[in-house]
């Protein structure tokens, strides 16, 4: 079924779970969760997150001469800690960060559904489609950028994936053994449709409403939100 789970609980991951059981991703959603109580000085919200959906990696060629593969989305691979899936599931529990700085506080997200959506509109090749949600509580000016970029079309993704190995043709490398890492919000990717395209409008309104300084408080420390996602100044 090609569908997709755009609203989420907050609770993305069950906190009851021991720390040692989770992997980079939920962890990582606990410690924004925890730093998000202590930037905004009260309990977690449904408000301080902001759910959207995004075309992660499309079958075919992409800028960088990568191929692919319909069947290679298909199969199954591992995914450490996670068992054994198809490709277009590895996404999910893997974080959203900024133009692949994978530092924090570049890590301002988590996918938490994916589909493979193998009969696209006519014109489109088939592609992963993944649902992911921003810490607007701790980056409401990512919020703001997802919100208003993916209305004025430059918000991209950009995808994250690792791979069992590469075969070298005349048409470009075809990538096997595929396993997603997250993705990176970007206006160039290297899927040049990669789009955001879909976002709950009262979330979307509301990401825009709420943002309004570049800086915020994170504990006793500032962090200071990229600013390359906006469209540059002519």
């Amino acid at each position: 079924m090609e569908a997709l789970r755009i609203y989420s609980p907050i609770s993305l991951i069950d906190t009851n779970m021991a720390v040692a059981s989770l992997n980079g991703a939920q962890k990582d959603h606990l410690f924004m969760v925890e730093q998000m109580k202590m930037a905004i000085g009260r309990e977690v919200k449904e408000d301080d997150f902001l759910y959207f959906a995004f075309k992660l990696c499309h079958v075919g060629r992409n800028t960088n001469k990568d191929i692919f593969l319909l069947e290679e989305m298909e199969k199954d691979v591992e995914k450490p800690g996670k068992g054994t899936m198809p490709a277009w599931r590895t996404p999910i529990d893997e974080p959203i960060d900024y133009d692949h700085n994978f530092g924090f506080p570049a890590i301002v997200g988590d996918i938490y559904d994916s589909v493979l959506i193998k009969n696209p509109p006519v014109g489109e090749k088939p592609f992963i489609k993944c649902a992911g949600v921003i810490y607007r509580g701790l980056y409401p000016d990512v919020a703001f950028k997802v919100a208003r970029g993916s209305r004025l079309g430059y918000a991209k993704v950009s995808m994250e994936v690792k791979f069992a190995h590469g075969v070298v043709g005349h048409e470009g490398r075809v990538l096997r053994g595929l396993n997603f890492k997250g993705g990176a919000l970007t206006r160039i990717p290297a899927d040049v449709d990669a789009d955001i395209d879909a976002i709950p409008h009262e979330g979307g309104a509301r990401a825009e409403a709420n943002a309004k300084s570049t800086v915020i408080a994170v504990g006793s420390s500032k962090v200071e939100v990229p600013g390359s996602f906006l469209p540059s100044k002519k």
